[in-house]
This record gives C-alpha cells, sequence and structure tokens, in this order.
C-alpha cells in the first residue's frame, strides 16, 4: 500500500480536503482503497478477460492462461491469473470457452448449466415438501444425498456421451477443421446474443481465425480487412 501513499495524498488534497470531514476519515478512506484495489477483486463495470495462448521456446506442446483485467491504480495495471490449461501426453485435447460460454457450454455438455442447476434445485425443492410431511419423511441429509447423486449421476452422462466423443473428435481434426470447429462456435453465441434480451451485445462482428503451430508459427486462416480491396475507391484527383 505504501507504493500508492503519494496518490491517495494528492487524492485526499484535490477532492477531499474542501469539505469538513470528520477527523479519522483520512485512514478510513485508505483502508476502502486497500480493500478495493489490494484484493483479488474487480468490479463488474471494471473488468475484462485476457487469454494468452501459445508455446514457449522450451514448452513441446501448447498452452493458455486465462487473466482477468482490472482497473489501473497508481499507474500500474490490476490483474489476476485465473486460469490456465496445457495439451500433454496424457491431455491431448481440450476446448476451453471463454467469456459468454453458454452456446459452448451446450455443445459441449448437452445441456445449459444454468438449466442444469435449475433441474437439481427443483429436486431440493420436492424434496423438501417431503421432509415437510408431504408423503414417506426423509430428512434434510438424505434429500442432499439424493440431489448429489443425481448430479454424479449426470455429470458421468455428460462425460460419457458428450464430452468425451468431442475430445476424441477434436484430437483427431485436422487444424483447418479446428479452426471452422472454433468459428462455428463463436459464430452461435453471437447469434445467442442478438436473440437474447437478457445479454448485452458483446459477441459479434467479423470473426478472425488463425492457427497457431509450432511448424509454421501463426498463420491466418480467415482475417477481416477494414476496406476489403475490391471496394477501395481510387482518389480523386484535383480540379
Amino acid at each position: 500500500m505504501s507504493e500508492y501513499a503519494s496518490v491517495l495524498d494528492k487524492l485526499e488534497q484535490e477532492l477531499l480536503r474542501p469539505f469538513a470531514l470528520p477527523e479519522g476519515f483520512g485512514e478510513q478512506f485508505r483502508a476502502a482503497v486497500r480493500l478495493m484495489h489490494m484484493q483479488s477483486w474487480f468490479h463488474e463495470a471494471d473488468q475484462s478477460g485476457v487469454v494468452i495462448a501459445g508455446m514457449g521456446e522450451v514448452e513441446p506442446f501448447p498452452m493458455l492462461q486465462e487473466y482477468q483485467i482490472g482497473t489501473i491504480a497508481a499507474g500500474k495495471l490490476r490483474f489476476a491469473k485465473v486460469g490456465e490449461a496445457r495439451v500433454c501426453r496424457k491431455v491431448s485435447a481440450i476446448v476451453a470457452p471463454f467469456g459468454i460460454t453458454e452456446m459452448v457450454d451446450i455443445f459441449y455438455r448437452g445441456i445449459d448449466p444454468a438449466l442444469e442447476q435449475k433441474l437439481y434445485d427443483i429436486l431440493r425443492r420436492r424434496l423438501s415438501h417431503r421432509h415437510a410431511g408431504a408423503g414417506p419423511r426423509i430428512t434434510a441429509a438424505q434429500a442432499e444425498k439424493i440431489v448429489e447423486d443425481v448430479r454424479k449421476y449426470v455429470t458421468d452422462e455428460i462425460i460419457e456421451r458428450y464430452q468425451s466423443p468431442l475430445i476424441a473428435a477434436v484430437d483427431a481434426l485436422p487444424r483447418h477443421g479446428l479452426a471452422t470447429m472454433a468459428e462455428a462456435l463463436v459464430s452461435l453465441t453471437a447469434l445467442k446474443v442478438r436473440m437474447s434480451v437478457e445479454m448485452a451485445d458483446t459477441v459479434g462482428g467479423a470473426i478472425d481465425v488463425a492457427i497457431l503451430s509450432r511448424g509454421d508459427g501463426f498463420v491466418w486462416i480467415k482475417r477481416r480487412n477494414a476496406v476489403p480491396e475490391a471496394m477501395t475507391v481510387p482518389p480523386i484527383a484535383a480540379p
């Protein structure tokens, strides 16, 4: 917190000094800033995400790292690493969605995670009615055990019927097939966002597609142009 001391002193002088604030307010002000900027927490309105994928000089297989990006405090960008995924000899393929993941989750798991959770909540409520006296009595612990057993059964079915076959297909696809699949998933997500009244329009427009491999490096498969060559207007000569 000491590295922000000079910035906080300046802000206190400019913003707070003109007001008749109670004694000790400065310390409370610093405590609030400490809670806001010294924790791995970002306000929803001030955060974004960055995913970095590739291979280092000593890495035989690709990997990716996901970061949550916040605001700039005292000239320094606030960020936190929230996850990573690595391809290795035991894990030959990965499908990792980011941002708005609903359509990819449905494609990958066969069911919307929100709908799946709602089904568990409905089952839990129905079992609680029996716990309250409607029908044969069961305890709260027994009801929760039933919900967890159903959740495990559904998860096993998802892995067997959806995730494992998809990963096997991804593992066998050629590079251009992977690029086509990735573009299709982004397009489905963009369509879902446009058709929804509850989602912000954060996905859409032209989709850039590239392949990164150790042999060929970074290769564009599909790249948008600001002004297509066929539509370029020649300059008009001055009279």
